[in-house]
């Protein structure tokens, strides 16, 4: 099973709010379990049969050189399909890939994950919002454009196939083999109803290693009415060992869109690009987080989606987190920040840690308050931190109580080896990361409230995977 996809042990992986995987930590997988467990055992309940996924035409023969060739994508015996992801794979020296989108199958409100088109393969994935489902049993999932190239014939396979239903757990699947006799004539893409320019494939095709990421696990979104305030819970016990098995019940932002361009310019994005640097997707830079506390110290989490990890030994030039804390909550302009840098190195392994203006209880973040990790074959990496209240005590966070209020500033860097030219630091997402970058800004902190709710009391065994069967059991 290609690691692209995020299917393990034949269940869907589930995090609270956007469904975000877990990290892999030593091969063993950990996941994410939503926070509101009731919210969605209340989803609608389909009986399931085993659908039916099938390519059509999957044999291209003699076409006009230069035609264009539309080949769909089809699914029968599938009602209440949430979302869905596939590869196709082609002769990229009979065809060349145009366009792929999205058919009549599901609700038109769809979260498509921008295609991955790499060497003759097109990995495809979109999701219905949540609560929504497909209400017909057959359809045509998506419909991909192809240019001739040579007349000679050519075959469309389909492969990976994933099918998730409303309780994101896989539904049940096969793909179709359509007999060359059964095979309808190919369709000339040029009688197609013509695509909406709005919604095209970007022109600039990503350059580098591809990312394996989980897109539906991206697209399945809580919806929070703000993320100006993020709710701290407690109730866990945090190890500082970026293995985050322990974090399966705590809500999570990510992807949060921020302000852009200097004093909030531009419109709000939940990457902004800097000094040259250009974003092509989730894939390439998504940064999610969470945290919770006790008495003693506050924790964070976070999980950042990233095709390529680059840091040249910098605390913020390249791939590297950022940190500003506003202690009285207050977030007014000219209040003090204490400051904290921490990266990965990609050169050793070595993690950096720049107290660049600590509260400094402890003299600022000790080895044993960060732990970062990189799972290069989910391109992922995992950031797990503890601010102890000896530290915060010099600003008057001498002990974490619930009803405190703090400001916070997430600024998560990105920087890409290949091109060249998408090194150092090239821009960022996070979380009101303009209480750092430009200038420090006490006053564009977001606001966290440490809450007295406990995270929902589900034991992640030896922080290996939760699923909904162990829930529901």
């Amino acid at each position: 099973m290609g690691s692209w996809y995020y299917f393990s042990h034949h269940k869907f992986r589930i995090i609270q709010e956007t469904d975000m995987p877990a990290r892999i930590s030593k091969q063993n997988f950990c996941t994410m379990v939503i926070y509101a467990i009731v919210s969605v055992l209340v989803m609608p309940s389909i009986a399931l049969s085993t659908a039916e996924i099938s390519v059509q035409p999957a044999i291209i023969k003699s076409q006009t050189i230069g035609e264009q060739l539309a080949v769909e994508v089809k699914i029968a015996k599938g009602k209440g399909i949430a979302g869905f992801q596939f590869i196709l794979s082609y002769d990229t020296t009979a065809l060349e890939y145009v366009s792929i989108k999205i058919g009549d199958y599901l609700p038109f409100d769809v979260f498509e994950v921008p295609p991955k088109v790499s060497d003759g393969t097109i990995r495809y994935a979109v999701a219905a919002p949540r609560g929504k489902l497909s209400e017909k049993e057959d359809g045509i999932l998506a419909t991909a454009t192809f240019k001739i190239l040579d007349k000679k014939e050519s075959t469309i396979k389909l492969t990976q196939v994933k099918l998730a239903d409303g309780n994101a757990d896989e539904f049940p699947s096969q793909i179709k083999q359509i007999s060359e006799s059964n095979e309808p004539d190919p369709k000339d893409a040029s009688t197609l109803p013509p695509k909406d320019p709005e919604a095209s494939e970007p022109t600039k095709t990503p350059t580098g290693p591809k990312p394996k990421e989980d897109p539906l696990a991206l697209a399945k979104r809580w919806q929070f009415d703000s993320y100006d305030v993020y709710e701290s819970l407690t109730g866990i016990k945090v190890k500082i060992d970026a293995d985050i098995g322990e974090w399966a019940n705590v809500p999570t932002f990510i992807g949060v869109q921020n302000e852009t361009g200097i004093n909030g310019s531009g419109p709000k994005r939940s990457f902004e690009e800097y000094a040259g640097g250009k974003w092509i997707g989730p894939s390439d830079h998504t940064v999610a987080f969470k945290m919770t506390w006790d008495p003693t110290a506050i924790y964070l989490c976070l999980i950042v989606i990233d095709d390529q990890h680059q840091n040249d030994d910098s605390g913020w030039n390249g791939d590297a987190a950022q940190l500003a804390f506003e202690p009285t909550g207050k977030r007014t302009k000219g209040l003090p920040l204490s400051l904290y840098n921490v990266a990965l190195s990609s050169n050793d392994g070595r993690i950096i840690i720049d107290n660049q203006k600590p509260a400094g209880g402890t003299a600022g973040l000790q080895k044993a308050d960060v732990a970062i990790a990189r799972d290069e074959d989910q391109k992922k990496t995992y950031y797990e931190f503890r601010f102890t209240a000896k530290e915060m005590s010099p600003v008057g966070m001498k002990q974490f109580k619930d009803g405190m209020e703090f400001g916070m500033g997430i600024c998560v860097g990105d920087g890409d080896n290949n091109p060249v030219s998408q090194k150092g630091f090239k821009g960022w997402g996070g979380w009101f990361p303009h209480s750092i970058v430009f200038a420090k800004q006490a006053e564009k902190t977001g606001l966290v409230k440490l809450v007295p709710t406990k995270a929902v009391g589900v034991q992640a065994k030896g922080k290996l995977i939760t699923t909904w069967a162990n829930l529901k059991k």
